[in-house]
């Protein structure tokens, strides 16, 4: 006979949802939201650092860090996207959801970035491929996560 949790469930067993959260740790989504917003934040503290300029118009410039052109604006809309991809990582449906935001955000923008070499004013991008690889990039991670995730909870 099969022990059984106080949710009625057998020992042992993978749950979903917040039962999941519970039990069992965080689910692989949530971890691989934290690790990517991560890297992505660091990738902003670090743009910041590089070029602190919230300069507008054509007074606007850009430093390439790691190959993309950023500067302070570039650096906040890094933060604004990636920061509450920590708290989003403390929930795995709000992991989930948050994955499918970003994913459509840095498409998006990355879409924005090929179109206009200089998006509302505020990015100068003398190298707009780069920060198109970038947001494309950065897409597929998310996408990448989700996938992993969803493939192992279906094996489970």
């Amino acid at each position: 006979m099969e022990a059984k949790s106080a949710s009625g469930s057998a020992a042992g067993t993978r749950r979903t949802g917040s039962d999941l959260e519970a039990t069992d740790g965080p689910a692989f989504v949530q971890r691989g939201v934290l690790v990517v917003s991560l890297v992505l934040l660091a990738w902003s503290v670090a743009g910041m650092i590089a070029n602190p300029d919230f300069t507008t118009g054509a007074g606007a410039t850009s430093v390439r860090v790691l190959g993309v052109d950023m500067n302070g604006w570039h650096a906040l809309s890094g933060f604004l996207l990636f920061g509450p991809g920590l708290v989003a990582a403390r929930s795995r449906d709000l992991a989930v959801l948050f994955s499918y935001a970003a994913i459509g955000a840095l498409v998006v923008t990355g879409v924005w970035a090929l179109l206009d070499s200089r998006p509302a004013g505020l990015f100068p991008f003398d190298h707009a491929h780069a920060d198109a690889i970038l947001h494309f990039g950065s897409a597929t991670a998310y996408a990448v996560v989700l996938g992993i995730d969803r493939w192992g909870s279906h094996r489970a």
